[in-house]
């Protein structure tokens, strides 16, 4: 099982890769969205992308989306990825293009997968 470790405060957690539904970059922290909760922590996307796979998509400069938590790809005048947390994430509409070219690719990987 793979793993995200980080540091918070004086202490270390670990996350299973695969309970991590999104990252958010807020200014220098990241918010850690998990299926059970979430954790805020310093860092970047480049050190924390190091620790990541091949079905984490960073979408934007905000956003590192998991795949496997994906519910919804939406455009409705708008552009944005649905969670299966409840999360939403806005998108413009190439960046909404590209992240929708790299999840179905996904998607067609997995089944032949199986």
């Amino acid at each position: 099982m793979k793993t995200f470790t980080v540091k918070i405060k004086r202490s270390v957690y670990t996350f299973p890769l695969e309970d991590i539904v999104y990252m958010e970059n807020e200014l220098r922290k990241i918010r850690l969205h998990l299926t059970d909760g979430e954790y805020l922590f310093y860092g970047t996307f480049r050190e924390a992308r190091q620790q990541l796979d091949e079905r984490f998509l960073q979408c934007s400069r905000s956003y590192i989306l998991n795949k496997d938590h994906i519910r919804a790809m939406r455009q409705n005048g708008y552009h944005e990825i649905i969670m299966d947390n409840g999360g939403r994430i806005p998108l413009c509409r190439s960046t909404f293009s590209r992240a929708k070219s790299e999840f179905e690719a996904y998607l067609r990987q997995s089944k032949g997968r199986k």
